[in-house]
């Protein structure tokens, strides 16, 4: 037998939950449901950014961060992509394909007089990764702007155009780039296949890199922010000796050594990282459950509600006192939630589900554990409809 953390698990008791709501549910309603991806808090966090398709296409949209009526920001027929607004508040940049070519151009969205401007105007080459400068004058993103299919990073200065390759990709392609809060570094991580990462920083400076945990043939490690003192990096890793996957910390040195802070039987990772403390939020997959929790680097930890289901995207406001979720479950679809951490409270924020539907008319599915052929344990979902009879009226 294999042992896996599914063996510490107990299976619920199965059982069809009464719920007098409980009907059967029409298709084509349920194809009307909403979705949505990305959230981003606006600068004075009165506002939340985020991509859905209440229209039929993704585009941006924006709603009060303590809820309200959403107003849609982008109108287009092709996929938008949000990355952050602008220090001063002022513009929210985001990439665009075309026809669905994974080949995006960035955009500024002006907040003042709701333009846009395509900023990089190329044709079959791709962009990603895009990040602001910290002095919200330029930008940095990963790019094919020298050879198909590579992504050295680029600086990008708004004032000028002037676009200038500051990290190479001939020791492995660019991505997850994070600038340290100072602006005086950017943390990265580099891939050779996509398989295997390592991490790195740039020294803005100097142009010099230091590689603090260089691509192996076993590991991945995704860069995902900084510590307030500029000095330590966070990522999410499995470069360790049971190969899970944790939440550690990357001193600014060659070969640093990973600080582990979350590793334990089940994969965790990070979601994000307080604009204003050394605390970070990340998730724990317990069995399919995504379980969130706020950290120090004290050690201290609370779990945030509702402690089951999934967590797409996850923000801390900009005075660090929220954090804005992106939530689903087995009775509920993709939902912004506001977490106050002061106030220990969750508010729903965006209502997803349309045509009269409500989390009444769904069930949460029950965790079953059972033996593989090899007697290893596997956790699962078991889904019962509910006010029925056990009495094998309604075979699996």
């Amino acid at each position: 037998m294999i042992p896996t953390p599914a063996a510490k698990l107990a299976s619920d008791s199965i059982t069809s939950p009464t719920s007098p709501a409980y009907r059967p549910l029409d298709i084509d309603t349920l194809y009307y449901t909403r979705s949505m991806f990305t959230l981003r808090w606006s600068v004075d966090g009165e506002h939340i950014y985020f991509e859905t398709n209440i229209t039929g296409r993704y585009n941006i949209w924006h709603v009060p961060s303590q809820g309200g009526w959403p107003v849609q920001l982008t109108v287009s027929d092709e996929r938008n992509d949000l990355a952050d607004p602008s220090p001063d508040g002022h513009h929210i940049l985001y990439s665009q394909d075309s026809q669905g070519d994974e080949k995006p151009n960035l955009y500024l969205l002006d907040l003042t007089e709701y333009t846009t401007k395509n900023i990089t105007r190329t044709e079959k080459i791709g962009h990603r990764d895009m990040k602001w400068n910290p002095d919200g004058k330029s930008l940095f993103y990963a790019a094919e702007r020298d050879i198909p299919g590579t992504y050295p990073i680029f600086h990008h200065d708004l004032a000028t155009g002037t676009v200038k390759k500051i990290i190479s990709s001939d020791t492995g392609d660019c991505e997850a780039l994070e600038p340290s809060p100072d602006g005086k570094k950017l943390a990265f991580s580099r891939t050779r296949n996509y398989q295997y990462t390592g991490v790195s920083v740039h020294d803005m400076e100097t142009g010099s890199e230091t590689v603090l945990a260089p691509i192996d043939d076993r590991s991945t490690s995704i860069v995902g922010g900084w510590t307030r003192d500029n000095k330590r990096v966070y990522v999410t890793s499995n470069a360790n000796d049971e190969g899970i996957e944790a939440v550690a910390l990357l001193d600014h040195k060659e070969n640093s050594e990973f600080q582990w802070l979350t590793l334990q039987d089940w994969d965790s990772s990070l979601v994000d990282v307080s604009p204003t403390e050394d605390r970070y939020a990340y998730v724990v997959n317990q069995a399919g459950n995504l379980h969130l929790y706020i950290r120090d680097l004290k050690g201290e930890q609370e779990e945030i509600p509702p402690g089951h289901g999934v967590i797409r995207a996850g923000r801390f406001s900009p005075d660090g006192k929220q954090l804005a979720i992106i939530h689903a479950s087995g009775d509920s679809p993709h939902d912004i939630w506001v977490y106050d951490l002061k106030a220990r409270t969750l508010k729903q924020i965006t209502y997803s589900l349309v045509g009269g539907l409500n989390q009444d008319n769904f069930i949460q599915p029950h965790l079953i554990v059972y033996p593989a052929q090899d007697q290893t344990p596997i956790s699962s979902f078991l889904y019962i409809p509910a006010n029925i009879k056990s009495d094998r009226s309604h075979p699996a």
